[in-house]
């Protein structure tokens, strides 16, 4: 074998050596990957799904589950839309387990340590009406981020019974940690309730919750604001003119956030929805609470008012609690809800009432009802004139409907309110139920505010509703002009008129 070959053969057999170690250098690489990948997910998998790892995603609000960092950044860019106002990242849902033999549904749960002597999770629920003398010895599992148990107190319970007797109503758990130290709240994640007994088939426990944290306090955000929290659509509800009439009204009013709580809803109306969501001015949760409509009362709507009321602590200064087809009106030419809380103050400082420990501001109710039929004439001018915006103005509840109930309905009964989140402990529909220490109800003078409530009647005997002769009260005539305004844009921007939504 000549010189020149084996130089030649030494040559190759480098290259191919130095080729070997850079495919196993290679070969090592992927396999130290794909094994750490492996590793990670047995390690994910672990976990119970609640708390699996999500890096590449971000939640932004309850109704959109998990959206991508792209997604983020190219809502970010564009400047037409306002940023979301996010109540709390955490995606909440119904979820369900057996403890003691009775099936119980919990939403969300909050830890509360305004008062540091006395802190609790509160857990939002429903479960069966006939339950409460049996939870006396309900538990609280309180966990770490990892699932680790840091420790297990006990529980009372609130209860909101429904008039209709209903077999299943809202349930309230509180975990007292009064006796438990700073670094346990500090570190609570998660919490699940469970019963004394020993664990069994009919007794096993609820699935953990994350535990929200209320907002820090800072009046310069707060003060002023207004949030209104909207119970449950049932039903296939789908108004999107009387939604958009809603929004807008009160966005005049003063209110600058909406929180709804969606069911079941047409798909009108969710376009409706969607559209103010972009604008930042809705949060909407999902409510999917497994009860038929006769198995509880309107759909749990005392578990979702107080679940709105906990998120907006010291986010907002006032809670408005309403219907869709309910209008809390100032009178005597005020033209905002602020105006109006202004005015109740002064007449208090006025009395020697310190108005600061006004916990709600409670509006007595009169009924529109549609089967007194709308006005003939608007300002003096036909109500069928020619002009686009006489059609809109004709078609608002609030402009259209000026017959109603000469009497009032008592306090506590039909009547809505506007409550301090921070002065409320609980609330229910027409009334506060309990307020925190120091803090009392307003009833507001007809002559300063009412609740214009738009409806057909409900009762089997329609003549029970209308058996008294009609007033004529105009006025939420004083939002004609700027509320016609405001929902002829709306109607542009969501194109409704194309889909004879708006006239």
């Amino acid at each position: 074998m000549s010189t020149l070959t084996r130089e030649y053969i030494l040559h190759s057999g480098k290259v191919l050596a130095c080729a070997q170690t850079i495919l196993l250098a290679i070969l090592l690489a992927l396999i130290f990957h794909v094994s750490l990948f492996q590793l990670r997910g047995r390690r994910s998998n672990h976990l119970p799904q609640i708390f699996q790892p999500r890096d590449k995603y971000v939640d932004l609000k309850p109704s959109q589950g998990s959206i991508s960092m792209e997604a983020k950044a190219a809502s970010a860019s564009n400047t037409l839309t306002p940023p979301m106002l996010n109540l709390d990242p955490t995606f909440d849902d119904w979820i369900g387990g057996k403890v003691k033999g009775y099936r119980i549904f919990a939403f969300s749960a909050f830890l509360d340590i305004r008062n540091t002597s006395a802190p609790y999770i509160r857990v939002l629920g429903a479960a069966p009406t006939n339950y409460a003398p049996f939870a006396s010895d309900i538990l609280c599992d309180v966990f770490h981020e990892d699932g680790q148990l840091l420790t297990t107190v006990s529980s009372k319970i609130r209860i909101q019974i429904p008039f209709n007797g209903a077999s299943n109503c809202s349930f309230f758990f509180e975990c007292d940690l009064s006796s438990r130290s700073r670094p346990i709240w500090q570190t609570a994640q998660w919490v699940s309730l469970k019963s004394s007994r020993p664990p069994d088939q009919n007794n096993t426990s609820l699935p953990k919750l994350r535990i929200h944290r209320l907002a820090v306090p800072n009046p310069a955000d707060s003060d002023g604001k207004f949030v209104a929290c909207i119970k449950p659509f049932f039903g296939l509800w789908n108004s999107p003119f009387a939604l958009v009439e809603f929004i807008e009204m009160y966005k005049i009013l003063g209110v600058s956030h909406f929180v709804f709580y969606e069911t079941s809803i047409g798909t009108e109306a969710r376009r409706v929805l969607k559209y103010y969501e972009t604008k930042g001015l809705i949060t909407l949760f999902r409510w999917t609470l497994p009860y038929g409509r006769n198995d509880i009362l309107h759909n749990a709507h005392h578990t979702c008012i107080n679940d709105c009321k906990m998120r907006v602590i010291n986010r907002f200064e006032f809670l408005v609690t309403v219907d869709v087809d309910e209008f809390l009106l100032p009178t005597n030419g005020m033209t905002t809800l602020y105006d109006l809380i202004q005015e109740i103050h002064k007449k208090e400082q006025a009395n020697n009432r310190n108005p600061s420990f006004i916990g709600a501001y409670t509006f007595l109710n009169k009924f529109f009802f549609k089967e007194f039929g709308k006005v003939e004439n608007i300002d003096g001018e036909p109500g069928k004139a020619g002009k686009i915006e006489d059609k809109l103005r004709i078609s608002l509840s609030t402009q259209a409907y000026v017959k109603r109930s000469p009497s009032f309905f008592p306090y506590r009964r039909r009547s809505k309110y506007i409550a301090r989140p921070n002065g409320t402990d609980f609330l229910t529909v027409h009334h506060t139920a309990n307020f925190s220490i120091g803090y009392r109800d307003y009833v507001v003078p007809s002559h300063l505010g009412l609740s214009q409530h738009y409806r057909l009647c409900a009762w089997r005997e329609v003549k029970i509703c209308l058996n008294q002769e009609p007033l004529i009260d105009t006025n939420a005539w004083t939002w004609a002009t700027s509320l016609v305004s405001a929902v002829k844009e709306a109607c542009l921007l969501l194109d409704l008129n194309n889909i004879n939504v708006c006239p």
